[in-house]
């Protein structure tokens, strides 16, 4: 858990389930419904609150990693004391070492257990948190563009589908609008209803990494 990257999507975030996508597929293609995707997960880390949920995760998950590291170190160094004396040592010392070395094992694996299992809640509840403000902007990005559905893309395995009904971006452009993130960018491209900024023949800046 500490070494895997932290802000993993809950997979009932999006009330859009993967099974909408496969009962649609199954339909007669006269009344396939018009479909639409989201990509959630990369979405989540567009956001001011999803960046600002990621960087307290990061604050938390070093403090629990610090807290492991000082378990796992005295246990070393019991064991580094074991390893020197043992010769030395009476029979009855060399068991209480021993015993201690295995209650010291288990109270690490018992912190590590729990420590993971609080970073999942926090995650999870992060996670909810914001995927719930976005279904309204998700049902209205819907009803304009007359979709029947959106599908989430992070967990849809869509494989192909085409530039035009990716509406990630617009999702992170009304979020932020809604929310207090950054939409210089989105303005840019016009992806918000503002005046129209002057085209020039540099390229622009793209503040959200990821190439829209």
């Amino acid at each position: 858990m500490f070494d895997r990257p932290l802000f993993r999507l809950v997979r009932a975030a999006v009330s859009l389930v993967t099974f909408a996508l496969v009962f649609s597929v199954a339909l007669p293609s006269a009344h396939a419904g018009k479909i639409g995707y989201v990509d959630v997960k990369k979405a989540l880390l567009l956001t001011k609150d999803g960046l600002e949920a990621k960087k307290r995760l990061a604050q938390m998950k070093a403090r629990y990693q610090e807290q492991l590291n000082g378990l796992q170190q005295r246990l070393k160094e019991k064991k580094a004391y074991y390893d020197m004396h043992r010769s030395t040592l009476k029979k009855e010392e060399v068991q209480k070492l021993q015993t201690d070395m295995q209650r010291m094992f288990l109270q690490l694996q018992q912190a590590y257990a729990g420590l993971t299992k609080q970073l999942m809640q926090v995650e999870a509840t992060e996670t909810n948190k914001i995927v719930k403000k976005m279904l309204p902007i998700l049902e209205k990005i819907r009803a304009k563009h007359g979709l029947d559905m959106i599908v989430d893309r992070s967990h849809a395995q869509i494989l192909v589908a085409r530039q035009e009904i990716d509406y990630t971006r617009q999702l992170v452009c009304k979020y932020n609008q809604a929310h207090g993130g950054d939409t210089s960018y989105c303005k840019k491209k016009g992806l918000l209803k503002t005046p129209e900024i002057p085209t020039t023949t540099d390229k622009p800046e793209d503040p959200l990494g990821v190439g829209f």
